[in-house]
């Protein structure tokens, strides 16, 4: 269960660029009611593509001011030198995410996926991992009506999702264990399968350092 963290309600700041998720916004009009009436008094200039207070989209908020929940599973195996393969280990795992509708915004739910394949290179010193990674977000929704500019004036419309789809993943990483407690994983995430969706790049590359601070408050004595 995930209790309401974060703000659901941040709003677009009419300082910033025109843009979001390479989209050009709409030029800012007054908000109508579900009969697509002008309500009195709402042409100030708040840009109402998502709610009629302003907010930006699902996906950039924070929070989802609600309670949700999430299921997941994980699921290892390892193989020692007699494997098709050699020594190794296949990780597979999956969460899913329920979010349900908050004060007319439904961000769709989420579900996660990964597959992964560790193969030791030299001992425990050094080891490739191989990940597929999956993401379905489900369509998000937004309640109410909006205007849109047209050729000739002002039309009353429906408003329209912003994000959904399948994302797909593949990486490649290098991990180097110098000893126990340091870690070294250096590699690059490829996304060859998206939705079209929203501003991401194809691919990143990343490094990262772990170490872990070892106590002897629960070391055991022989």
């Amino acid at each position: 269960i995930r209790l309401p963290t974060g703000s659901h309600k941040l709003r677009f700041d009419p300082r910033t660029a025109a843009n979001i998720g390479g989209m050009d916004m709409l030029l800012p009009l007054p908000a109508v009611d579900e009969s697509g009436a002008v309500i009195p008094g709402t042409a100030d200039g708040t840009f109402r593509r998502f709610t009629n207070d302003g907010r930006l989209p699902a996906p950039l908020q924070p929070g989802l001011g609600t309670v949700s929940g999430a299921f997941g599973m994980f699921v290892t195996r390892q193989f020692d030198d007699y494997f098709l393969l050699g020594r190794g280990a296949i990780h597979t795992g999956a969460l899913y995410e329920i979010r349900p509708e908050k004060g007319g915004v439904d961000p769709g739910n989420r579900l996660t996926a990964f597959a992964s394949y560790v193969k030791p290179l030299y001992r425990d010193n050094l080891s490739l991992d191989l990940s597929y990674i999956a993401k379905r977000q489900g369509k998000d929704s937004y309640a109410g009506k909006m205007l849109v500019p047209t050729p000739t004036g002002p039309m009353v419309v429906d408003r329209p999702g912003f994000s959904g789809g399948t994302t797909q993943f593949a990486a490649a990483n290098l991990i180097v264990v110098p000893n126990p407690l340091f870690r070294i994983t250096a590699g690059g995430l490829f996304r060859f399968s998206h939705p079209g969706r929203g501003p991401a790049p194809d691919t990143v590359f990343r490094i990262a350092l772990q170490y872990t601070f070892a106590s002897g408050l629960f070391r055991s004595e022989r």
